[in-house]
């Protein structure tokens, strides 16, 4: 299984300490998901 991953479409808002960080749920899932034999994770834009 093959996963693309666009983080620069979503990102990460933290109301408490003002900042917004490029990544977002994608991000966090083709991290985890890389871990599992047969499956490739690519990034774009990040």
């Amino acid at each position: 299984m093959k996963i693309t991953a666009l983080p620069c479409l979503c990102a990460d808002v933290f109301v408490e300490t003002g900042e917004i960080r490029p990544g977002g749920e994608e991000l966090n899932f083709a991290a985890h998901a890389s871990r599992f034999e047969g499956i490739e994770v690519s990034l774009i834009g990040a």
